[in-house]
């Protein structure tokens, strides 16, 4: 099984939806090459309906020929001599849309990949991560990601390769795509952000909005300020993202005298909030993997953090602090002492390791954090989504995205359609998601063998003598047997 991918999830309108009456509850599915179109059954044998023609046209050869029909993923996997290329899970759903709709994940051999989400984007069909995806449900199938790999023009790619020279350890190819597109999404000359508002797929918000809605306010931006890096645990974020900072040094230490930050100080120095478990892991990822004096860095954090020198706090490439450093939150007895929102800076950047810790809109934390000055963002997180819509909500109103980061937006319009699965809603935050975040795991990218447990188990005196009893017969009694 460890050549097979789940490819993602797809949401298909059924064309020409026959008129008996469907179920209100989702049926299991399948799908049937046919002479003309490709039709969609309900199990046992209930027609549905058809794939509209350009769908057929590029999904039915996926399914085998004529009369072939879908079948889902099982314990034996896929067989290299089946003529299906897929394999499909699916659901018809009637309850919460006009028209009967189809849904469902794909799988496929991970050789076949480019082949397949080929022929579902000519079909029209987006396939879009499934972001609560759970391997141990598909039998430890890993999912794959058929986003297009990021592209970059051999002067982008020199520059970068220059500048990282101070990098001493060789950034690996998944390391890299995440730079490329960490750089991108903080680049002022293409607005992704602008794109994907006016997206035909979003022009469902633009029509039910209020117009008061639509203004932009002085404070508002309609450009990229950031990622979400949602890497699996072991991809190396940490060293992803100090990659990103000396890539961008030059960038930062002319923002550092250029005008962003109004009336406050500004400061060249990425600010990188962590845990106070993972400081000391910052510091040595700097000291291991990069050439003394590339990253310059201070430590904001303990009773000496009032003893740094402005001038360093404005002029580093790197200021590590905690999360109990920022805004009253660290110093309940103290609240006289120094914190990082005292400080009145804007920063470069700022980095948010472990970011799902600000994951409740309304705690103190996260209002803090929200109040401090940075031109880009970068959360860290192996879990933008954990329980709810609104984890994920904190960190893209981080973003400072317009129209992304107003409440409005959300509670108008996002929440309350994937309560109820709209597909336009599920549209549109696939799509976002695809914007701002990125999230690779290290099965599919590391081509990892199956995980093996070995336990160990040490018996009692009692059970000991029993089994040297018993194991020297043990293989002629069962062969007996």
């Amino acid at each position: 099984m460890s050549n097979i991918v789940c490819l993602g999830q797809f949401v298909i309108p059924i064309r020409s939806p026959t008129s008996e009456t469907l179920p209100d509850q989702p049926q299991q599915a399948f799908l049937q090459q046919g002479t003309a179109r490709v039709h969609v059954w309900c199990a046992p044998r209930q027609m549905v309906g058809d794939l509209s023609q350009v769908q057929s046209n590029f999904l039915g050869p996926m399914l085998g020929p004529v009369g072939s029909c879908s079948t889902p993923i099982t314990k034996e996997g896929i067989n290299s001599s089946e003529q299906s290329l897929i394999k499909i899970r699916a659901f018809v759903i009637t309850k919460i849309c006009k028209d009967p709709q189809l849904r469902g994940c794909i799988f496929g051999l991970a050789s076949n990949k480019d082949s397949i989400s080929s022929a579902f984007s000519k079909a029209q069909i987006t396939l879009s991560p499934i972001w609560n995806y759970d391997p141990s449900l598909f039998f430890n199938i890993p999912q794959m990601s058929v986003t297009p790999t990021l592209t970059s023009t051999p002067e982008e790619d020199d520059s970068s390769r220059s500048v990282l020279r101070n990098c001493v350890t060789t950034l690996k190819d998944h390391q890299y795509t995440a730079l490329k597109f960490l750089k991108r999404n903080e680049s002022t000359e293409r607005n992704t952000i602008e794109d994907l508002w006016n997206h035909p797929m979003n022009s469902w918000i633009r029509r039910s909005s209020n117009p008061s809605d639509l203004r932009l306010e002085e404070t508002d931006q309609f450009t990229s300020r950031g990622s979400i890096l949602a890497d699996d645990m072991g991809l190396g974020k940490t060293l992803t993202s100090l990659a990103l900072v000396l890539a961008t040094s030059n960038s930062a230490k002319h923002f550092q005298t250029s005008g962003f930050g109004n009336h406050l100080l500004q400061s060249s120095a990425t600010l990188i909030i962590c845990p106070l478990a993972t400081l000391s892991n910052w510091e040595n990822e700097i000291k291991i993997h990069f050439s003394r004096g590339a990253l310059t860095y201070c430590v904001f954090h303990g009773r000496d953090r009032g003893r740094i020198d402005r001038e360093r706090l404005l002029s580093s490439l790197i200021v590590l602090t905690t999360y109990e450093m920022v805004g009253t939150s660290g110093n309940p007895l103290h609240t006289n002492q120094i914190t990082i929102e005292s400080l009145d800076i804007c920063w470069f950047r700022i980095v948010l390791d472990e970011a799902h810790m600000i994951r409740n809109p309304n705690a103190n934390r996260t209002l803090n954090i929200q109040k401090l000055k940075s031109k880009f963002v970068l959360c860290l997180t192996r879990t933008p989504f954990q329980n709810r819509l609104t984890d994920v909500q904190s960190l893209i109103l981080l973003l400072k995205i317009w129209p992304w980061n107003k409440e409005w937006i959300w509670k108008k319009h996002l929440i309350p359609g994937m309560n109820v699965g709209s597909q336009e809603a599920i549209t549109t935050l696939n799509l976002l998601m695809e914007t701002v975040c990125l999230r690779r795991t290290k099965d599919v990218l590391l081509n990892l063998p199956s995980k093996v447990e070995k336990v160990v188990v040490t018996l009692n005196i009692w059970r000991g003598v029993g089994f040297d009893r018993i194991f020297p017969t043990a293989h002629h009694d069962t062969a007996v047997l």
